[in-house]
């Protein structure tokens, strides 16, 4: 429980408030000590008959220095049980000295009867009514605010306007500030709660991320150090590495998950997974826009995003062995599924008379949830679900129709969403792997179910039904071994999926490719320094423009922006110009890379108007002035461009790399 200690020096009306407030259950806090300064203080009273510690530490100037006051004062406070969270000086007359405060390590707050800045000390209620008089003020208040060596002067932490009107006394006004000091200590207090209760969930939290990181590394061998630099989360079924510049590295594992559990490792898995995505992220672009940026084997590189808790589950057939399959539920009598409604009479893999969405939370465990129940829990928006509803059933009947080219079924899979930093909803995580879909051969689907036999699934089915002949795996705390001969069934299912769907061979000498990547923050450092995306490109006439050029560069890095600088001039040099300008152009061309130019040059400036007519990519010209007569005379050089010349002109650093920011968030 969150304990005060308060201090005060006079009747005691604010500690009788805070008193009330905590056994009204207003505050969640306790009360573990209360401290006069003065022996005739009836907030010592006050205590006693409220079940308190009243402690009396007498103040006498002429027989003790301020300094070994507060060092009784401070040695009352540590003895206190439980300890203090907070003090709170309602009343206190005296002043806390900088020895004192730089002593303690918990937060001491005053409540003062002025606003911030005016009426600083004693008698603040009477200069407030003066002002008023003299018509410099036309109303007053009180705060609390943390104490430090200047008399109220710290930071404000609640404050309260107080009216004044032309018919009050003093006394009037003075009855109305103190009657006001309560809620504003009551607020106060209930703010420094929840401040202390979020350090604390912080510090869990932290601990929790700290113990993760700890057996991760230990899983991965990789130093705790490293997974703290980048931010390592361990997912069901692959890695999360947060690289910066509104990037991730997913790095797909081997491991099988099922059952909302780990079941075993099946060998080469994460690579064929994370190139089956990035085939279907391509093949599906044109539907909607998805998370991919860049692959190498097992590692993905993805735009980072909010993630819309759902996982979108699209069903074309009856099928399914897990909790929430939907012949899970139809067989045992379940006709209203996610909200949907389903006729008597289905059969096991039978196919439905249209396609369906069955969405599930996202989480450790997954759970089934209605549509309407994802807009009242606010997990989106009508219009929002509507889209991605939408997109899904696209992207499901697209992809099935691929999938039948190449003889295969797909059953149902599993899609999520995601929003970028400028709101639009994105396909992210996987799509139409074997992991998230259930896929059959098209060939022996129509005789095996009229002989209702099971299907032949391309995917990781046959060890699900494997570990269920087992076991109950929402049961059993142990799940028994895998055959390798079930392991290597899967593993090559996997590999005759990717390759017959791609048209792309992968298998040589009964090897995979390349091993998978182990070093990721080699394969981070090597895709930033040689295929990272958004780039900014700076091209300076020449080295006189370093000071603006570094003001630039210094203002994309708090954007976390990277950015290399060419020097070349337009005037000397216009042939290598051009040639640096077709080797971006290809680079850009070929990698999808997106780039955007700032032109720096001084006096009259053609280079921006030159890069601009030979490249694709946005231009800035951010020119440089030596002073206000240069500016006059020759920034007319970069606003004056001919038809065709698209070439925005912005003069400020700062501003120029919030340009930038703006539309690299557009180009997601």
């Amino acid at each position: 429980m969150f304990q005060i200690t308060v201090l005060c020096s006079g009747n005691g009306t604010n500690l009788q408030a805070i008193i009330d407030a905590i056994s009204s259950g207003v505050i969640s806090a306790k009360i573990n000590g209360v401290i006069s300064n003065r022996k005739d203080a009836y907030a010592l009273e006050r205590a006693g008959k409220s079940g308190l510690q009243p402690i009396l530490l007498t103040y006498l100037k002429e027989k003790i220095t301020r300094e070994n006051y507060e060092k009784i004062l401070l040695q009352a406070i540590r003895k206190l049980e439980p300890a203090t969270d907070l003090i709170v000086l309602a009343g206190w007359m005296h002043i806390l000295g900088k020895n004192f405060l730089d002593q303690l390590s918990i937060p001491v707050i005053n409540l003062h009867p002025a606003l911030p800045g005016m009426f600083p000390g004693t008698d603040a209620i009477k200069q407030a009514f003066e002002a008023y008089q003299e018509g410099e003020i036309h109303h007053t208040g009180c705060m609390m605010h943390y104490v430090v060596p200047e008399i109220d002067a710290g930071e404000v932490i609640a404050q309260t306007e107080i009216p004044i009107y032309p018919e009050d006394s003093y006394d009037d006004l003075k009855k109305r500030v103190q009657f006001m000091e309560k809620p504003t200590i009551i607020q106060a207090i209930m703010k420094m709660i929840n401040q202390s209760q979020e350090k604390q969930r912080l510090m869990i939290l932290e601990a929790e991320k700290k113990k993760q990181a700890e057996i991760l590394a230990r899983q991965s061998g990789i130093s705790p150090e490293v997974m703290k630099a980048y931010d390592v989360r361990q997912g069901k079924v692959r890695d999360i590495w947060d690289i910066d510049y509104g990037l991730l590295a997913l790095i797909h594992s081997n491991r099988l998950s099922s059952f909302d559990r780990y079941i075993c490792d099946i060998p080469n898995k994460g690579k064929v997974l994370s190139l089956t995505s990035q085939w279907w992220f391509e093949q599906t672009s044109h539907i909607i826009p998805n998370h991919f940026v860049h692959a190498n084997n097992n590692a993905m590189i993805v735009k980072k995003c909010q993630v819309i808790p759902i996982e979108v589950v699209v069903r074309a057939y009856i099928t399914g062995s897990t909790q929430t399959s939907l012949w899970t539920h139809y067989s045992k009598g379940v006709r209203m599924y996610c909200g949907i409604p389903f006729p008597d009479g289905l059969i096991k893999n039978q196919k439905l008379d249209q396609v369906v969405i069955t969405p599930t939370t996202k989480g450790e465990v997954d759970e089934l949830i209605a549509v309407d129940e994802i807009i009242k829990r606010n997990i989106c928006q009508r219009f929002e679900w509507d889209f991605i509803a939408k997109k899904s059933i696209e992207l499901f009947n697209y992809a099935s129709d691929l999938a039948a080219k190449k003889g295969y079924i797909l059953v149902d899979t599993k899609l999520e969403f995601g929003k970028t930093p400028n709101g639009k909803i994105i396909l992210i995580d996987e799509a139409f792997t074997c992991d998230s879909s259930r896929l059959w051969l098209a060939e022996s689907y129509q005789q095996r179910f009229d002989a209702g036999l099971p299907q032949e699934s391309i995917d990781k089915d046959i060890i699900r039904e494997y570990v269920k002949k087992q076991c109950d795996p929402y049961k059993t705390k142990f799940l028994p071994e895998i055959p390798s001969d079930l392991i290597k069934k899967v593993e090559q299912t996997y590999i005759n999926f990717y390759q017959k769907l791609t048209g792309k061979y992968i298998v040589s000498n009964n090897q995979v490719f390349q091993d998978e990547i182990n070093n990721i923050p080699d394969f981070i450092a090597d895709y930033y320094e040689n295929i990272h995306s958004p780039q900014v490109v700076i091209i300076s006439d020449s080295e006189h423009e370093k000071d603006h050029v570094n003001k630039i560069q210094t203002a994309l890095n708090t954007h976390k922006i990277s950015s290399i600088w060419n020097i070349c001039s337009a005037h000397i040099n216009p042939d290598r110009l051009l040639f640096i300008l077709e080797k971006y152009q290809e680079e850009f061309e070929k990698e999808k890379r997106q780039m955007v130019f700032i032109c720096v040059s001084s006096h009259s400036n053609t280079l921006g108007a030159i890069v601009a007519c030979q490249i694709t990519m946005p231009v800035i010209s951010c020119p440089t002035f030596s002073s206000k007569e240069d500016y006059l005379i020759n920034i007319h050089s970069s606003l004056q461009n001919s038809i065709n010349v698209p070439v925005s002109v912005v003069l400020d650093p700062v501003n120029c790399a919030l340009h930038v920011k703006h539309m690299f968030n557009l180009l997601v």
